[in-house]
């Protein structure tokens, strides 16, 4: 399975990126929302995390672009931020991310456990999204 990566602060995702390709998953590392976008359309991942802060765009401004394009609005989207805003959060889930996770909250193997969860509801057809998970955050 192949996840895009686009998030503009390298060392946080390092150990992250590292357990994911113990794992088995191929990474598209990307620094800035365009090249975001562009990759997808290219690579059309599995996933797609996406930093809530990058250069020229914010993660919710990718998002907008991502699921308003035919190619890959299938494509699912999770949220990686440090900020815990509840109107940042409201908006990526209408938009349609299927998670918002906060990376500070947790340990890299976790967020490996959140990947191979999300990748296993889209394939039942899920929105990696369970009753009370808006409640938790």
């Amino acid at each position: 399975m192949k996840i895009l990566i686009a998030d503009h602060e390298a060392s946080h995702v390092k150990e992250f990126e590292k357990l994911l390709q113990e794992t088995g998953f191929s990474l598209i590392l990307v620094n800035t929302g365009q090249e975001a976008l562009s990759l997808s359309q290219k690579e059309q991942p599995d996933l797609i995390l996406l930093g809530e802060m990058l250069p020229g765009m914010t993660g919710n401004d990718v998002l907008r672009q991502l699921k308003a394009n035919l190619q890959t609005q299938k494509i699912p989207v999770a949220i990686l931020s440090h900020f815990k805003d509840d109107a940042l959060i409201a908006e990526a889930i209408d938009l349609g991310a299927v998670e918002y996770i906060l990376k500070d909250t947790m340990s890299s193997q976790d967020l490996v456990n959140r990947v191979q969860t999300i990748l296993q509801q889209q394939k039942k057809g899920g929105t990696g999204w369970s009753e009370g998970d808006a409640q938790n955050l």
